[in-house]
């Protein structure tokens, strides 16, 4: 599969496997084994990027593939530019059997870039139309005010978490927006995910 083509939950918290190549030798450096393919686990880190996370080696045969161990002691992670448009393989963890070997180096992950709320914003799919490929976390809003006589400006946000009844999305300004409404980089803002006349689902702040 090619995960540009399929949307980054193809490979958030999903196994990967990639095919060896020339960039990724020196990835897997001190891991056990010796293989074709990499074994690695999709995250989104604290910068908001989607990345896979290498697990272990894995060599392909007629019967399947035989996975090496890990080592817990190194970190080692694709970047998005190296693996969206390559020809990966899904790995169904039937059984849990692959997240439970490799438990330490999987845990790890969620220890360090994952909480509650982020995992429910990150299963909204209503936000899809508006996130990023390679950076789900970061959505399109369109800002207004009456400073702009109401014309939108589509501007980047981080969401970080939603309030309780889920009808809000709280977020922080990634990018300074272009018109003087009134917001600039980091600042918070809560905003709302409408749907158009058209279909199309788009996230709006409207002020205060």
């Amino acid at each position: 599969m090619i995960i540009r083509e399929e949307g980054w939950r193809a490979a958030y918290r999903n196994f990967i496997l990639v095919p060896l190549n020339k960039a990724l030798i020196s990835l897997i450096d001190g891991f056990p084994g010796k293989g074709d393919y990499v074994l690695t686990y999709g995250y989104i880190d604290n910068e908001t990027t989607l990345r896979l996370e290498v697990v272990a080696l894995a060599q392909s045969s007629e019967d399947g593939f035989k996975f090496f161990d890990t080592n817990d002691n190194i970190r080692s992670h694709i970047n998005p530019s190296e693996f969206l448009d390559l020809d990966v393989i899904y790995v169904p963890d039937d059984k849990s059997k692959l997240r439970m070997r490799y438990d330490a180096k999987i845990d790890m992950l969620y220890e360090l870039y994952e909480t509650d709320e982020l995992y429910i914003l990150r299963g909204l799919g209503i936000l899809d139309e508006s996130r990023y490929l390679s950076s789900p976390d970061i959505v399109d809003v369109l800002l207004s005010s009456e400073t702009t006589n109401n014309v939108y400006e589509r501007v980047l946000v981080k969401t970080v978490g939603i309030n309780e009844d889920k009808k809000l999305i709280k977020g922080v300004i990634a990018k300074e927006p272009e018109q003087n409404l009134g917001l600039h980089l980091y600042d918070e803002i809560e905003f709302i995910v409408e749907k158009l006349d058209s279909g199309r689902i788009v996230c709006v702040y409207k002020g205060d």
